[in-house]
């Protein structure tokens, strides 16, 4: 059975708002809330928000592309009507990895909060925006808990991340990269091995971190971005978003893609398996320097 929560919710919101007669402002105004000044105490001018009000307009813009992207303009409604901003707690820490800790919920009449934690190593690591796309994208609507697999909430996450975030491949095609990994990876049986048991966590029912910081949940990651690519390649964004958001289980796959899950996760390694590499390590290790 698929869950219908979150529509239900979406069509309330929308009576709710058209009965009162009042417009939603088009998007939420950003402010930002550090627990501390860390432009005054950290060295951010290789990031893009060098300064507190670089980060307020890269999250304002991010917020309004991500919505776009993800057909969720008003995507705050159902938490606060009302809302004409977004009480944004930012914090910039030295975590391997940044992540979304305060889901948005309403704050005042006329806001909604949430709060994020910035990595400043992947900030200093050539991210540029430690992955404040990705987490900003937790944030309108994709928290661990609003979905079925962890898998492919951080996949779809971090296709928003490539899509309207910084991509630090410069026009080099992310699949392509992810299918010249695979190749060459897969010609080793001990690497091989190693991956396939990684990419059997990859879009199962699974809410929770299958793996701790190392190279297995770095590939995960990848693997699962991969695989959500592919799915809205294949499906639409749409119909994806409501996997993520209606799904139960597995079985969900076939119930709204139309296709079992072990029948797309086959023809999604077929592809990268067999697709045909034009680019060189040298063109990756070339494109991160740009």
């Amino acid at each position: 059975m698929i869950k219908k929560m979150v529509v239900c919710a979406a069509i309330v919101s929308v009576i709710l708002c058209a009965s009162c007669g009042k417009k939603s402002p088009e998007y939420l105004e950003v402010e930002v809330y550090p627990i501390a000044d860390y432009w005054a105490t950290m060295d951010l001018s290789e990031t893009l928000f060098p300064t507190k009000e670089a980060c307020e307009e890269l999250a304002e813009k991010y917020l309004q592309d991500a919505a776009k992207l993800l057909h969720m303009e008003g995507w705050w409604m159902d938490i606060n009507p009302d809302a004409t901003k977004l009480e944004l707690d930012i914090q910039i820490g030295s975590s391997a990895q940044s992540f979304t800790f305060a889901p948005a919920v309403k704050a005042g009449e006329d806001s909604v909060s949430g709060g994020i934690l910035l990595s400043s190593k992947i900030a200093g690591k050539g991210s540029k925006d430690a992955a404040l796309a990705h987490e900003l994208t937790h944030l309108i609507g994709f928290m661990s808990g609003n979905s079925f697999s962890m898998s492919l909430t951080e996949g779809l996450c971090d296709y928003v991340q490539t899509e309207i975030g910084h991509y630090p491949y410069g026009v080099l095609d992310i699949q392509e990269i992810n299918a010249y990994m695979l190749q060459i990876d897969f010609q080793d049986e001990n690497i091989r091995a190693k991956e396939e048991a990684v990419i059997e966590k990859v879009g199962v029912a699974e809410t929770g971190y299958p793996y701790g910081q190392g190279t297995e949940m770095s590939f995960w990651y990848t693997m699962s971005h991969s695989f959500v690519r592919y799915l809205i390649d294949e499906f639409g964004i749409d119909k994806v978003k409501a996997l993520i958001l209606e799904g139960e289980d597995e079985a969900s796959y076939e119930e709204i893609l139309g296709k079992p899950y072990e029948e797309l996760k086959e023809a999604w390694m077929e592809e990268l398996l067999t697709m045909e590499v034009t680019i060189t390590e040298q063109d990756i290790l070339d494109s991160m320097k740009q």
